[in-house]
């Protein structure tokens, strides 16, 4: 006896429905996590410091961190950026083009690069694998155009060295690549004290 076409069609309404119930589950998961990521940047206005773990700690060497230099792929200079060995006192805020909360403190920077100038060095990274030279050049514009380097953790590297967890966290290392500060969304005043120390300046 051949089977009607309703006994047919059932079965397949039903893997139908089972598969759009379990694309929906994961697009709401997914949706979810995210939004979970994003609240956490935006809506932490501490100025914490980032968890440590196994990460680079105050004073610890960055070419010793999990045995890793972290070398950064230069946008606005040119090559590369040795965090291992920067060769001057440098500050690195770690942000992303599409971050909003980003462009004030990379706003602040521009006034912290004034004022030491090419005493030390002052790095915008973007920590999204997905960035690109042109949205980080509209985020550099929304900021003010800042002149400091511009540059792109490609291969995760640096994040994965300082095991950040937010946005807008800044990092200070002293000229042979040892980390002196980490925090998220310092005031320029506690970057300019820790500056004035590794550059041995009285303030």
């Amino acid at each position: 006896m051949r089977p009607s076409k309703r006994a047919k069609t059932v079965p397949s309404r039903r893997r139908i429905q089972r598969r759009l119930l379990v694309a929906i589950g994961a697009m709401l998961a997914s949706a979810a996590l995210i939004g979970v990521v994003v609240a956490g940047y935006a809506a932490d206005d501490s100025t914490t410091a980032a968890p440590g773990g196994t990460g680079v700690s105050d004073g610890q060497s960055v070419g010793t961190a999990g045995g890793a230099l972290v070398k950064l792929a230069s946008w606005s200079g040119g090559g590369s950026v040795d965090l291992a060995q920067p060769g001057k006192p440098t500050v690195v805020l770690a942000m992303a083009g599409w971050c909003p909360t980003c462009i004030g403190p990379a706003r602040d920077l521009k006034a912290v690069h004034a004022e030491f100038g090419d005493r030390v060095n002052v790095i915008a990274v973007s920590v999204d694998p997905g960035e690109t030279e042109k949205t980080l050049e509209r985020f550099r514009e929304a900021a003010g155009n800042p002149e400091y380097l511009w540059a792109f953790d490609s291969d995760g590297a640096f994040a994965s060295t300082f095991e950040l967890r937010y946005l807008d966290t800044v990092i200070v290392l002293d000229s042979a690549g040892n980390q002196l500060h980490q925090s998220v969304r310092p005031s320029n005043d506690e970057l300019r004290e820790v500056l004035a120390g590794a550059l041995g300046e009285a303030r």
